[in-house]
């Protein structure tokens, strides 16, 4: 068998490292923002919430959990990125452009509904001097998602913010106690059809009310995975570095002289 030329093999590896290296994850940052605090006011009008079919009224102590998943990468970027950093994304957004919310879910009493995204979310972050320096910086997610179709509504915006140290931005971390409000409205007629609501035809959603943030906390979400492309091109250079350590293994020795 022919020992391959060192000009070979080095060819070889460098292609190998390039599929290597073009598989790495992007840039893109995904962030989790989470508020939790209490309802402040509102309606749950179908007992959705209360485990019932009769209208009940949130009192002001039951505790909420607001969770938002969010690429920085996508939708379009509007302010000065500077003192105003937002990005806002969806079919209805002005421009329209992909949605950067991933997903959005609001938990009262257990029970945890989870939002439809991509019609109009945004996130956005204002630093202190945005404000001619009267208050802290602020930071806003925002999650808004509507349809129009008769008998079969559907509305599901979440909007929750706190005051934040400057200068801010939509990739910043924070771990904060806070004091700002917030709203829900989540109604859903869908779920009365069995075909397109859940199956056991359930019924409609009818829910709304102001919310009391009393803490936040953004952090990076997990890692980047690799898409099944960017796999394919590492499995691709793995095998080819592989490949050639065999072929290096198996060449005959050829001795000095």
């Amino acid at each position: 068998m022919q020992r391959p030329s060192s000009l070979t093999l080095t060819a070889a590896v460098a292609v190998a490292l390039a599929a290597i290296s073009l598989a790495a994850p992007s840039s893109a940052v995904v962030m989790t923002a989470t508020y939790t605090g209490t309802v402040a006011s509102g309606d749950d009008n179908h007992g959705t919430f209360f485990g019932g079919a009769h209208s009940s009224h949130f009192a002001g102590d039951e505790a909420f959990t607001a969770v938002f998943i969010y690429d920085t990468a996508l939708g379009i970027h509007t302010g000065d990125g500077i003192l105003d950093d937002r990005i806002r994304g969806g079919i209805g957004a002005p421009g329209g452009g992909p949605s950067p919310m991933l997903s959005a879910s609001l938990t009262i009493k257990g029970l945890t509904i989870d939002l439809p995204v991509g019609f109009d979310d945004s996130v956005r972050a204002q630093s202190e001097a945005f404000f001619l320096g009267f208050r802290p910086g602020l930071v806003t997610h925002t999650s808004d998602f509507r349809t129009s179709i008769p008998d079969l509504d559907r509305q599901y915006t979440l909007s929750v913010g706190a005051f934040i140290p400057t200068p801010a931005s939509v990739e910043a971390t924070h771990d904060l106690d806070i004091d700002l409000g917030g709203s829900f409205f989540l109604i859903d007629q869908s779920r009365l059809t069995p075909s397109i609501g859940p199956a056991d035809g359930s019924h409609a959603i009818s829910a709304y009310g102001q919310l009391r943030a009393t803490h936040l906390r953004v952090e990076s979400a997990a890692a980047a995975v690799p898409e099944p492309a960017q796999w394919s091109l590492m499995i691709l250079g793995f095998a080819a570095s592989g490949a050639l350590l065999r072929r290096r293994r198996g060449a005959p020795a050829h001795p000095i002289g």
